[in-house]
């Protein structure tokens, strides 16, 4: 099966995966681990709140952040879509995540929230008519329905 797993992976960033990308494609891997390590540890948290861990967290990672806004200087228009992509992209969407992160398994817990940027290519697709890549729309099918067949799976 990990040939599977690897195939899958070679499809959803073929043409991508290059040597002079090996930064982003780094800060991708680590992004993946990253968001792992937050689902074992919000499964962790049995009796106390989710809600607050993921609240410091993002305390944490706005301090991080904060000294690269200021190089450049933001406009009014890109403040308030920060403000609004911050509030309702972002924080509505964590609490109800760490709301109900107690009630899946850990397995539902990653798939479900991997569907979002496994869609994005679509929407912007139907949005804007840009057409994403033959392989990556390749390895996000076979994404999207392994987790519709293991949900229709799980549901018998």
């Amino acid at each position: 099966m990990p040939f599977v797993k690897n195939e899958v992976i070679h499809l959803l960033f073929i043409g991508d995966l290059k040597s002079g990308n090996k930064i982003g494609n780094f800060i991708a891997i680590l992004s993946g681990v990253s968001m792992a390590g937050v689902v074992i540890f919000l499964k962790l948290l049995h009796d106390d709140s989710p809600v607050e861990m993921t609240f410091f967290g993002n305390i944490i990672t706005f301090i991080i952040a904060f000294p690269f806004f200021f190089l450049s200087v933001p406009s009014l228009n890109s403040i308030l879509a920060l403000l609004i992509l911050g509030i309702f992209q972002l924080g509505i969407s964590y609490i109800f995540y760490t709301l109900t992160i107690k009630y899946v398994s850990p397995i539902e817990a990653i798939l479900i929230p991997v569907l979002e940027p496994l869609l994005n290519p679509v929407w912007v697709f139907i949005f804007t008519g840009e057409t994403p890549g033959t392989y990556a729309f390749m390895g996000g099918a076979i994404v999207v329905i392994a987790i519709i067949i293991r949900e229709l799976y799980a549901q018998k």
